[in-house]
């Protein structure tokens, strides 16, 4: 579970007792909680891009361009 689906599953806890699943049960929280769920996988999936990157050396991740992506998708996923 990643640090937004954590904060989403907290805050449904406190605003709907006992364990906030019931909140879940709605349509709109399942998007926002599937919303959630793919903002983590992406934000992991760059950092892994980000590590695989640092052993590419340095003529390749230039070639392909690895920083300039990585940097343009993590604005990306800071404006979501």
């Amino acid at each position: 579970m990643g640090p937004r689906e954590k904060a989403l599953r907290e805050s449904a806890a406190e605003n709907f007792p006992p364990d906030g699943e019931g909140y879940f049960r709605v349509p709109l929280a399942q998007n926002a909680l599937l919303g959630a769920q793919l903002l983590d996988s992406f934000e992991e999936a760059l950092n892994g891009w980000e590590y695989a990157a640092q052993y590419k050396g340095e003529f390749l991740a230039k070639k392909h361009g690895d920083a300039d992506d990585i940097a343009r998708l993590r604005k990306l996923l800071e404006a979501s």
